[in-house]
């Protein structure tokens, strides 16, 4: 098996959506993970498949903010590291310690979940070779969108946009 086939593997096996949570529509070539934190960190720490199954690291990572969902997509920098992409990776619990939180599962907003799902896929299908720059100039660091900062904001102004597009649709 190569590397990516392990990576699948691995997350297949550990996937588990928890009952009575939201549906999602996944995309074909776009799946969607449901993991403990400590589960989606040592996925995203693991610098191999036999770390992953034999030693993962749940060494906290540093986040930006509380997220419902985090998308793995291998930095510009790291080409070997394009095995392990995946669109979605859903707690199934929250967590303070790894800023992961269950609000994808509110029953009161049927549609939060696919939102959720829509942004993560949009960060998938982000062509930008280097996530720190938006269309063609770099980030200053001096524009701000509902409090958000510099690179975060255009790291995230893609997945924004398609999660308010989906959202706008079914309203």
């Amino acid at each position: 098996m190569t590397n990516k086939e392990l990576y699948k593997l691995w997350l297949k096996i550990h996937s588990n959506k928890p009952i009575n949570s939201p549906n999602i529509k996944e995309y074909a070539d776009y799946p969607a993970y449901y993991l403990s934190p400590e589960e989606i960190v040592s996925y995203i720490n693991a610098k191999s498949p036999f770390e992953l199954f034999i030693n993962p690291d749940i060494t906290p990572f540093s986040m930006d903010y509380p997220t419902t969902a985090i998308n793995v997509k291998a930095p510009f920098y790291l080409p070997q590291e394009k095995e392990k992409n995946v669109t979605a990776l859903f707690p199934t619990s929250s967590s303070m310690k790894y800023g992961l939180t269950t609000d994808w599962m509110d029953e009161l907003d049927k549609l939060f979940a696919q939102a959720v799902y829509e942004h993560e896929v949009a960060h998938a299908r982000d062509i930008r070779i280097n996530p720190y720059k938006m269309w063609s100039f770099p980030n200053k660091g001096l524009l701000t969108w509902q409090g958000l900062f510099g690179g975060l904001l255009q790291r995230e102004f893609p997945a924004l946009v398609a999660e308010e597009q989906f959202r706008f649709k079914n309203e």
